[in-house]
């Protein structure tokens, strides 16, 4: 049985594009009979059905791109063997003698199977084999093994002793060229990207990006396989190799830790920045102390200068800063991410990150025995509900954002009506949505009609870790924000309870429930239960919104209040 047996012909034409050909062969197999019933009605001959049949396949293969309605590749195909039938009927002076309605309901099943005449005398197939003559031998020598020989890309690459993706890349450059000799043109004669397929390579990518999202990850590796079979079919080299480099990251972090080198090729070669700041922590994460800040010093800034990554270097000297922190030496690390500031792109979270590390480490110096937790983070908008996305930061503690982001990292569900839950992947959490018509007093004031949603569940443990329960309850206002969380826990340390409340905002812009707009920012300060004296104050700023994420600088800093004695 075909492995795409209980595909959609949507789906199998979309692998086509990709330059799965087995995707192909199962659309031939799936619509051959009606393909060659088709042609019969109008040829009443069974080899001048086959030709045509044949003409036709080769035909929707090189004009596939054409096909708006991918759900309709059998009404295609049949169409383009009418043309063809009807071409050859008129060359034996037969047109005038078929019609086309004595065979409506006709059911093509004479014709032996195990026939495997090929006589095609057609214009385009002759102009086929021309253009193919033009192909390199390595590029034509693929096409006709996987086109004309009917071999898969796995056993072309045992054939020809090279990569599966080489083989695929073959196939897509070959299908290019083709395209581009008959007439696939834009108005500056150059090959056309096929916006159907750069749409499956995004969806693909995007796939992949929410199963990271996932408290479990089962069927990311058949979602990493899929983003990345989609991005090796690209013909644009250098927006191939920087989305490349996105997914061996993935591979090279999660299963694949030999993909590194590839890994570096493929950033090199699509210059991606962001990749490169990834790589450069891989590069040095073995190291510490001022071994590390000369690695970084030495080695990897100058090297990043000169290939002009210019993100990356704001990165290193953001990692610089860090080590710095952790050797105790507060002034040069202080000193460095104000470096790190003025090279990094506001847009991005590393910037927010800077931003926060600035301002907690400022405070930490002006009050001796406070300990900060900085981060930028990273909040993507998806269908309307908001998502948080791991990133960078020293962590102490968790920040209010990631503490209740629990469920599969979902922050907000506007999609759960009243009374409705969601269950993370795991099974283990449940987010739910409480009540709309909530009343909390705060510092910054009394909120009405606040929504409420709760998240709880119990966590297996993690190496010396053991497992404990956790149970949320967050309050949104709308035009707002978070006014308000209520933390419980229960650990080997026992039961503990917290609440935030937000003590002083300023909103620019936004709406809803969670507003994002650059320069709008949430103060809060929490209240513990009588067996602990130490605070904490939590402040958050928006420097970065395009609309669907959302860069913010977090920081919290706990403390002892001087009218207090631990």
């Amino acid at each position: 049985m075909s492995m795409y047996k209980n595909e959609s012909d949507k789906r199998l034409v979309e692998l086509t594009l990709c330059g799965d050909g087995l995707a192909f062969e199962e659309l031939v197999t799936r619509h051959e009979r009606a393909v060659l019933g088709t042609a019969y009605k109008i040829t009443h001959d069974h080899y001048k059905a086959e030709d045509a049949a044949q003409e036709a396949f080769v035909a929707a293969w090189i004009q596939l791109k054409a096909l708006t309605s991918q759900n309709k590749f059998g009404a295609y195909v049949c169409a383009i063997v009418k043309n063809y039938a009807k071409k050859m009927v008129m060359r034996d002076h037969l047109i005038g003698a078929v019609s086309l309605t004595d065979f409506e309901n006709w059911e093509f099943d004479t014709v032996d199977q195990n026939d495997t005449r090929h006589v095609v005398n057609d214009d385009i197939y002759d102009r086929l084999h021309e253009e193919m003559e033009s192909l390199s031998e390595t590029i034509k020598k693929t096409i006709k093994l996987h086109y004309f020989d009917g071999l898969s890309v796995k056993d072309i690459a045992a054939r020809l002793d090279i990569p599966e993706g080489t083989v695929k890349w073959r196939l897509s450059e070959g299908r290019k060229q083709l395209q581009k000799g008959f007439g696939v043109m834009d108005k500056k004669n150059q090959a056309v990207e096929n916006p159907t397929l750069v749409a499956l390579v995004m969806e693909r990518i995007q796939e992949l990006e929410l199963y990271k999202l996932k408290n479990n990850r089962q069927g990311w590796q058949e979602a990493y396989q899929s983003a990345l079979d989609a991005v090796e079919g690209l013909r644009d080299e250098k927006n191939k190799n920087y989305l490349l480099a996105s997914i061996l990251y993935d591979g090279a972090c999660y299963e694949k830790p030999d993909m590194k080198n590839r890994w570096k090729q493929a950033i090199l070669a699509g210059h991606n920045d962001m990749m490169m700041c990834h790589f450069t922590s891989w590069e040095n994460h073995h190291l510490d102390g001022q071994e590390k800040i000369d690695f970084m010093q030495e080695v990897q800034i100058p090297f990043l200068q000169e290939h002009k990554f210019s993100l990356s270097v704001g990165y290193v000297y953001l990692m610089m800063a860090f080590e710095y922190f952790w050797e105790y030496r507060y002034e040069e690390a202080l000193n460095t991410v104000k470096q790190a500031k003025e090279l990094l792109e506001p847009t991005s979270d590393y910037y927010a990150n800077a931003v926060s590390a600035i301002s907690a480490w400022s405070k930490m110096l002006a009050t001796p025995g406070s300990v900060p937790t900085t981060r930028g983070e990273h909040i993507k908008k998806i269908n309307g509900s908001l998502y948080y996305c791991e990133n960078p930061g020293i962590i102490f503690e968790d920040t209010r954002l990631r503490d209740f982001s629990k469920c599969d990292s979902c922050i907000l569900d506007t999609g759960l009506a009243l009374g409705e839950s969601r269950v993370s992947s795991c099974g283990h959490v449940t987010y739910t949505f409480k009540d709309q018509n909530a009343t909390i007093e705060t510092p910054a004031g009394v909120f009405e009609n606040c929504r409420v949603y709760e998240v709880s569940g119990e966590y297996p443990g993690r190496n010396s870790v053991p497992p404990y329960s956790y149970y949320s309850t967050i309050y949104f206002c709308d035009g707002i924000g978070l006014v308000c969380q209520k933390v419980e826990t229960n650990d080997r340390k026992g039961k503990e309870s917290r609440c935030y409340l937000l003590s002083d905002y300023e909103i620019q812009g936004g709406e809803g429930l969670f507003p994002l707009c650059k320069g709008n920012r949430w103060t809060y300060t929490d209240i513990w239960n009588n067996t602990h004296t130490t605070k904490y104050d939590a402040y958050y700023e928006v420097t970065s919104w395009n609309g669907t994420d959302a860069m913010l600088a977090a920081e919290e800093i706990a403390y002892t209040p001087k009218n207090e004695k631990v």
